[in-house]
């Protein structure tokens, strides 16, 4: 070893600090030498031979000083100190472990040290100002002080925590890595390094923005270019330092920076021809000395760099007068300056220039997000207040291009003075306009227009035929009348044929509403349809040029211009815009947005893990009716669909009817704007229509006696509470009435401290099944009510305080408060309470409560079954007993409760669903497995890839729904048997998911002949056999026949005989009666052989049947098409409009 080699590779000296680090650069110095291996296992050297070599000599010499060697490196990279530590030891192996054990310390020290590295770990954060590089160093340290410890560490725990640990200016990085590749294989050197590439892009453009905003400062006299300075009196000169190559079109740009100018708000002073900091000339025989070895690159205002040939002096004639003479172009004089310090000196200040620029930025905004109107019904709303949380200023601006391409046109015709109505629906105009070339994402190609002559209001309906008008027309009649109380008069529309079939013309005559027509070719007579057209489709088209979006969302820019121009005001109008002549309320437009812009859609919690992206990106497309905000869609539908639109042509709208049969109503993309939910108190105020529902809902919470006035508490908290507005609508979509319902805001309670058990049990759906099957059979009748504000009715045990609802504060107690004696909606125990409310109030008449089902309650009489109430949530259904009997228990719960009778059960448990993606999807088939079980198996199938789907599984989803539509009609049919028994089918595939090998069980149970219970679900377990498979579908079955009979049993109609459960395969029917074929069941779960004990019992028995006959069969696998008509026609799914054969 040489000994050269030694000093310059030496690590540093160990002075008691950092022993872990030490130590890694003392054993790789030990292997650079070859001497760890003397240091690691202590080794004697070999003894020599008999009549060594020479060579043999050598090594063995070598070998023994190595030793010495390794003791010396050891003594001579340590401190003093630490060298009298080791200075006894004889070896090199007794110093390296003497160091170890005083400085790394036992076990029980490593892991204590473990201990307190990974709390630091875990209490790792990334600090504000702290830039990556040093944030990944600082956890690095960390987790190479653990490794040091011989603690695994994986790469991948290190990047969650980065990911979890940044600050929120990353969180939009982060969401464009989650969208390009799966975090959980990216590496650590890809994160740090996309992250840091991040910070530079940030870095530099804040460096930009600093160098712009200094650049301003000297082009904030930019004017000075127009203007000419006259000296008053000629003179001497002076000296002026200038570089050469000085490019005159460095004025031109001078322009671009005006709009930048308006973010900040300087006070520049521009001295020496606007101050410039370098002054440079392109004129090389000015100079009066040049220096060409001075050579560099200066930065002119608009960003680029220019080479400089020189520097130099040049002598600048000027005068010896102390005043300076400014003046325009054309010569007019514009200020008179003063000489100071050798200059002329202007102190200028930018304060209404940068407000000019600003408020012309917020009227372009603003054009933008209204459609692009004009910009003199901007400044009309403006000039005469009719909209709020708009804009204070509008600025004409010069000609917008989109504008431009949207809305060319030809001169107006000459405007004839004709009748207008007096009042609303007075008169109706009307048109339809298609058929588009390009279909809408539901399949339309053309939309009806409503307008209202009085107020200009404007409604529209999107269609895929122009059959549908008429029953269009039927569904407007009713919303406007019901909204109103008034009927439409008079309707005016063209000749078209959607208007002129028998149908219309019917419809006109049996509603007293009189029908103008036009004349033929003469769209002018029906100016207000022809004119609303063409405005809309010139907004849409502009919508759509703004953000260069495909043609396929024309339906929804269309909608979305409806929803503006309601809102703008009109010459046929004088200083309200047609939402306020409706209404009878200014409109808000704090929500508005531009269309077509990038949104984020948040995901629910329980649709995410905690490593999942909190918002999806979307298109803004309109605003929701129903919610009250913006409605967006995914924006890789638009991206998939964007260059399949870049060829279309031109909308079409060609007035030509077009056969058609009618399809189902498109319910989410019809643009129905009869009616807008209040976001906010002082919006709903101002309507009578929700001012009343207040009042109403007020009233109902002082008949129940819910609350009393009480001081403030000092001790307790007191909750919040809220408005919120629904305008609920009737089946076909008009508008039933205005809902407002007073809640508390429950997010703000504690648990132990205003509530504690929030548990309320609803019924199941197989119980209802149930009751519908056993009510078919013995021809009952199966009643329905509804309870009123049914939260309001349950008792608190808890002291809950809230203050006075906004527009019912009572006058001169504003600082008194609430005590709620009962509870209100939003509060976390208000289900609770209700359910204990009237769960005790049907036991104290007399009813019994199933064990097997917590909301079943059963009246008996001497072992007969008198009356059956199911409960969920706030809905009764009661069967059984006779009219008189009824009558009272309905008497007796509207005596306790407000209630509404709904007669004979016809609708219960619907719900309307309009969200589109997977997930929601899947969740609606879930709920139609209800009364569809030829689904079941797909559905089930399909609810498997919640987590991980993808468009293959889409469009599986898709054919189910192409199904369904195909069998509309279909329905399960309940049909009276004189034989009440429970008989079972039970099923099992095997194998069936290709994934992880497991199987799918099924089963079904009848109550005579109808089917009302069944199931299809994947088991848990992967099966060794076909008999194993079966045997597990087996066991799930007679489980879930012990309950039935338990329930059957609260409703008197006991089960005398066993409960025959039909089995295809002869080994698991074998298993279940005698304990055989123990070499292919040993391994078997315990739980499975409750169905032996359960056939030995009696109760249930497992009975062999054909394959043919298996009706189960349905709920396992996939079938083709005429087993599965057959199987489905077993289950009694059947249409519901064939006629009953005789």
């Amino acid at each position: 070893m040489a000994s050269s080699g030694l000093s310059p590779a030496a690590p540093p000296v160990f002075n008691g600090e950092g022993f872990h680090i030490w130590v890694v650069k003392m054993r790789t110095y030990l292997q650079a030498f070859d001497l760890w291996e003397v240091v690691n296992t202590d080794a004697e050297p070999a003894p020599l031979k008999a009549n060594p070599t020479v060579a043999q000599m050598r090594q063995h010499a070598d070998e023994k000083t190595k030793r010495h060697k390794a003791m010396s490196c050891i003594q001579n990279c340590v401190s003093d100190v630490i060298f009298t530590r080791i200075m006894a030891c004889e070896t090199p192996k007794q110093a390296w472990d003497k160091l170890k054990e005083e400085f790394q310390g036992t076990e029980r020290t490593r892991q204590q040290q473990l201990l307190n590295l990974r709390r630091d770990f875990e209490n790792l954060k990334m600090k504000e100002e702290e830039t990556v590089k040093q944030y990944s160093d600082r956890i690095m340290a960390v987790v190479n002080s653990i490794r040091l410890l011989r603690e695994q560490f994986s790469e991948a725990r290190i990047v969650d925590k980065v990911l979890s640990t940044l600050p929120e200016r990353y969180e939009a990085k982060i969401s464009s890595l989650e969208d390009s590749r799966d975090l959980a294989t990216i590496s650590l050197t890809e994160l740090i390094n996309a992250l840091y590439a991040q910070e530079q892009r940030r870095a530099s453009r804040i460096e930009e923005h600093q160098e712009r905003a200094f650049q301003e400062k000297i082009d904030s006299a930019d004017f000075v270019k127009d203007l000419v300075i006259k000296r008053l009196d000629a003179g001497s000169g002076q000296m002026l330092c200038v570089n050469t190559a000085r490019r005159r079109a460095m004025l031109k740009e001078t322009a671009k920076k005006k709009a930048d100018l308006a973010k900040t708000n300087l006070n520049t002073r521009m001295k020496k021809l606007g101050g410039c900091t370098n002054h440079m000339s392109p004129d090389e025989t000015i100079f009066k000395t040049l220096d060409r070895s001075c050579k560099t690159r200066v930065k002119i205002g608009n960003g680029q760099l220019i080479k400089a040939e020189g520097k130099g002096d040049v002598q600048i004639c000027t005068a010896t007068g102390q005043e300076c003479q400014i003046t325009d172009p054309n010569g007019s004089s514009l200020m008179t300056v003063t000489m100071s310090d050798k200059c002329f000196e202007v102190n200028w200040s930018s304060d209404s220039h940068s407000t000019h620029v600003a408020s012309t930025d917020d009227t372009k905004l603003w054009h933008q997000k209204l459609g692009h109107t004009n910009f003199k019904s901007m400044a009309r709303m403006v000039s005469k207040e009719m909209v709020e949380n708009f804009t204070k200023t509008v600025y004409i601006e010069d000609v917008c291009e989109v504008c431009q391409m949207g809305k060319q046109a030809r001169l107006p015709f000459p405007v004839n003075t004709t009748w207008r109505a007096s009042s609303k629906l007075e008169l109706v105009h009307t048109d339809v306009c298609g058929p588009m070339r390009t279909e809408s994402l539901s399949g339309n190609r053309y939309f009806i227009l409503f307008i209202d002559d009085y107020t200009r209001y404007c409604w529209i309906y999107f269609l895929k035929h122009k059959s549908e008008v008429a029953q269009v027309f039927i569904k407007f009649k009713a919303a406007v009348k019901t909204e109103t109380g008034c009927k439409i008069k008079t309707i005016r529309s063209d000749n078209g044929t959607e208007y002129t079939s028998a149908q219309f013309q019917a419809l006109c005559k049996d509603a007293g509403i009189k029908h103008q027509l036009t004349n033929v070719y003469t769209p002018q007579q029906n100016g207000v349809s022809e004119r609303k057209n063409m405005s809309l489709i010139d907004m849409a088209r502009c919508l759509l040029f703004e953000k260069n979006l495909p043609k396929t969302i024309w339906a929804e820019a269309i909608n979305t211009a409806v929803y503006i121009q309601n809102r703008l005001p009109t010459k046929a109008l004088a200083h309200k815009t047609p939402f306020e002549a409706w209404f009878r309320f200014k409109p808000s437009l704090a929500h508005m947005k531009v269309f077509g812009c990038l949104c984020y859609s948040q995901v629910p919690a329980v649709k995410r893990d905690k490593l999942s992206k909190r918002a999806v990106p979307g298109i803004l497309t309109g605003y929701s009716m129903e919610r009250n905000e913006p409605e967006a869609i995914p924006e890789e539908l638009v991206t998939d669909q964007f260059e399949a639109d870049q060829n279309d042509p031109e909308m079409d709208v060609d007035d030509e009817p077009v056969r058609g049969t009618r399809t189902l109503a498109d319910v989410y993309e019809r643009a129905h704007v009869a009616q807008e939910e209040p976001c906010c108190f002082e919006e709903a105020e101002a309507h009578q229509g929700w001012k009343q529902a207040m009042d109403d809902e007020i009233a109902m919470i002082e008949k129940n006696k819910t609350w009393e006035l009480v001081p403030r508490p000092t001790n307790r908290k007191v909750i919040g509470v809220k408005w919120v507005y629904r305008a609920k609508q009737n089946a076909d979509e008009s508008l039933n009435k205005l809902k407002a319902r007073l809640v508390v805001k429950g997010f703000s309670q504690k648990y132990g401290l205003d509530y504690m058990e929030t548990f309320a049990p609803v019924a199941r759906l197989d119980t209802i099944r149930l009751l519908i099957a056993l009510a078919t059979q013995k021809q009952w009748k199966i009643h329905q009510l509804d309870v009123k504000s049914a939260f309001l009715n349950g008792f608190l045990e808890e002291e809950i305080y809230i203050d006075q609802p906004q527009g019912f504060v009572v006058s001169g107690k504003e600082q008194i408060v609430y005590k709620l004696k009962k509870a209100l909606y939003g509060l976390k125990q208000a289900p609770r309470a209700w359910y204990t409310r009237i769960d005790s109030y049907l036991l104290s008449l007399g009813f019994e409560r199933s064990i097997s089902e917590p909301t079943l309650y059963v009246k008996k009489k001497q072992a007969e079954t008198q009356l059956i109430v199911s409960l969920y949530v706030d809905d009764l259904l009661v069967t059984r007993g006779d009219r008189s009997m009824l009558a009272d228990f309905k008497a007796k719960m509207k005596d306790m409760f407000e209630m509404s009778d709904l007669g004979q059960m016809i609708y219960f448990l619907g719900m309307e669903v309009s969200e589109a993606d997977y997930r929601s999807l899947v969740g609606c088939l879930l709920y139609l497995t209800a009364t569809r079980p030829d689904i079941m198996y797909s559905v089930s199938v399909l609810s498997r890839f919640m987590h991980c789907c993808n468009k293959q599984h889409l469009q599986a989803v898709k054919r189910v729904l192409r199904y369904i539509k195909g069998t509309l009609s279909y329905g399960l049919k309940f049909s009276r048997n004189e034989d009440l028994k429970l008989i079972g089918y039970t099923d099992s595939d095997w194998a069936g998911s290709k994934d992880d090998m497991k199987s799918t069980s099924g089963y079904a149970f009848t109550l005579g002949s109808a089917m009302f219970c069944w199931s299809s679900k994947k088991q848990s377990i992967v099966a060794q056999s076909t008999a194993e498979a079966e045997y597990v579908a087996a066991a799930g079955a007679v489980n879930q026949a012990i309950w039935l009979r338990k329930i059957l049993g609260d409703l008197n109609l006991y089960q005398k005989e066993a409960t025959e459960i039909f089995c295809d395969n002869k080994s698991a029917v074998a298993i279940a009666k005698n304990p055989i074929f123990h070499g292919r069941t040993k391994h078997f779960s315990i739980k499975l052989h409750v169905v032996r004990e359960i056939e030995q019992a009696r109760e249930i028995e497992l009975v062999h049947c054909n394959s043919e006959d298996q009706v189960a069969d349905i709920f396992t696998k996939a079938l083709c098409t005429s087993r599965f008509i057959k199987l489905r026609k077993e289950l009694g799914v059947n249409s519901m409009e064939a006629k009953e054969e005789c």
